[in-house]
This record gives structure tokens, C-alpha cells and sequence, in this order.
């Protein structure tokens, strides 16, 4: 057995901190919550930060950066990557609000195949740490005082992908526990970021025998789906990805075993709004040669 290399490439005093109304894998995603007040400069001020699962950080309202994926799949017992963001073009005099969306990622969702599959294959518990630096000096940190709740994710995993129930309304109404956590084994990101790419259109479409609508987007690609729609409420929108087309463009998923690989979606009902499917936040990126949709 070898000794634990620490990595870390900066000092860190925020904590790792998890929601206390995490439910667990394959449960409602959660939310950290802080208030904070910012007098200074909008110049040289970053936020640092990492996450156990995967993690989406907003300012304001507004998302902090542009990265998929983040912190990243590696061997968490081992090494952990962290991001650096600036927050020039966020930050705002005065009162400010940082928030953390959390999903299980690699972290926690059931890996490899439902004959031998592994659930919390690192950690049970998912969580966040961060610090917001402004020039060489400590702005704010994740400690004991930051809040959390639930996010409109009702269930999201790697294989799972995500469900979505715009009815529901970010509240943070519950507190925050400090996690047992060694930050010598975080490290700066090390490859380029996940990022989106040009868009692409789907070159053909049908309705199949069961009513289902099928994309063909042509290619075989990582990625997610872009739709906007309009419903009632309590109204559902399934969307099942494939990497293939069978005979006679038969939409066929089945090399997906017991994977799910699927979104749905509940809108408010009564207006329309645009989604993007959020598979690259909480789910691994699909593969949609073919897509289907149930509505």
C-alpha cells in the first residue's frame, strides 16, 4: 500500500461542507446557500473551488463559468481538482449571493452494470468547498454558517441522467454540515476544461409506432439536448438518448444495458420557457445520434 501524495497547490481554510437535507444517492438534488456583503474593487476577486459529486456554482442569479462537468472524475480518495473563476463581471457593490448546485456525479451514482453495480463507490455524503479571494485576501469560505436546500433536480445520477420540476422553488431552509475532509489532496485542474461546442441541428425527424418523436442528429456525439416548451402543469416531457439507429431507423438504446440515460422535465404550466437539459451537470454527456421524445 503507498502513502497518499499530497497535491495541493495553494493553502485553504474554507471547509467541506454538505447540505444536512441531502437524502442521499439517487434522491432530490441540493443547494449551498451564502449571503455575503462586497465593498471593494470588481478586480482581481476569484472564487476557488471543488466539490465531492458534481457541482454548478451562480453569483447573483448568474452562473460562474462555463465548464461542464466539474470538478472532474478522478480517484477521490486520492487527488480531487479544483477550478478558478474570476468574478469580475459578477460581483456587485453591496449585498451578494453565492450559490452551489450539487449532483452525485462519479462521486456516488451507481457505477458499472446492475449485476455488479457499485453505489457511494467514494463517499455517501456530497458536498463543496470554496473560497472567494480578492487580491491575496480571504472574501468568504465554506464553513458552518452557510445554508442549504433542494434544487429542482428530483433525481440525477451518471447512467441515470436527470428529472426536472420547474414547480418547485429554491428555499434554503436547512443548515450545513462540516465534512471530515483532508484539502492536501486537491489539485489545480490539470487538463482543459469540458466545454460545449457548436451546436448541431438534427438532419432528420419521424414520429415511431409508439408515438414517440426520434431525432437523428447524424453523428455520433457527446452531448445534450437544447428544446423549448410549452405545457401544462403537471405536464411531463421524457427525452431518451441512443447511439444508434437499428434497421428500418428503429430507435435503439439497448447497447445501454441497464443505463436510463434520459431526462424528463414537468414545466410550470401555461407559458413558455427554453431548457437545456441539464445531462451536463448531473448526468454524463449522452450520445444522441437518435433522439426520442415523449411528451
Amino acid at each position: 500500500m503507498t502513502d497518499r501524495v499530497f497535491l495541493s497547490s495553494r493553502p485553504w481554510s474554507a471547509q467541506m461542507i454538505s447540505p444536512t437535507c441531502d437524502g442521499g444517492q439517487g434522491t432530490q438534488g441540493t443547494f449551498l446557500r451564502k449571503e455575503f456583503f462586497w465593498e471593494g474593487e470588481p478586480k482581481n476577486i476569484h472564487l476557488f473551488i471543488s466539490a465531492l459529486g458534481l457541482y454548478r456554482a451562480y453569483l447573483n442569479g448568474q452562473r460562474i463559468g462555463d465548464d461542464l462537468l466539474t470538478p472532474g472524475w478522478t480517484c477521490y480518495d486520492q487527488r480531487i481538482a479544483y477550478q478558478k473563476y474570476s468574478l469580475e463581471e459578477l460581483i456587485q457593490p453591496g449585498s451578494n449571493t453565492i450559490e452551489v448546485w450539487l449532483g452525485d456525479g462519479w462521486y456516488r451514482s451507481p457505477i458499472m452494470w446492475k449485476q455488479s453495480e457499485i453505489i457511494n463507490c467514494w463517499g455517501d455524503r456530497i458536498g463543496a468547498i470554496a473560497e472567494i479571494v480578492f487580491e491575496g485576501g480571504l472574501v468568504l469560505k465554506t464553513d458552518s454558517t452557510w445554508q442549504s436546500g433542494h434544487t429542482p433536480i428530483m433525481c440525477n445520477g451518471i447512467y441515470y441522467g436527470e428529472d426536472h420540476d420547474a414547480r418547485f422553488e429554491l428555499k434554503a431552509g436547512h443548515g450545513v454540515e462540516v465534512l471530515d475532509f483532508e484539502t492536501n489532496k486537491l489539485v489545480l485542474h490539470e487538463i482543459d476544461p469540458v466545454r460545449e461546442l457548436n451546436a448541431l441541428t438534427p438532419i432528420n425527424h419521424w414520429d415511431d409506432e409508439s408515438g414517440r418523436i426520434v431525432l437523428d442528429f447524424g453523428q455520433n456525439i457527446a452531448g445534450y439536448v437544447h428544446i423549448k416548451v410549452q405545457g401544462n402543469e403537471g405536464d411531463k416531457i421524457k427525452i431518451e438518448h441512443s447511439e444508434v439507429l437499428g434497421p428500418e431507423r428503429f430507435f435503439d438504446n439497448r447497447n445501454y444495458r441497464d443505463a436510463r440515460a434520459a431526462a424528463e422535465y414537468t414545466p410550470k404550466g401555461g407559458w413558455t420557457r427554453e431548457l437545456v437539459t441539464d445531462l451536463h451537470l448531473y448526468g454524463i454527456p449522452l450520445c444522441p445520434s437518435g433522439v426520442s421524445f415523449y411528451c
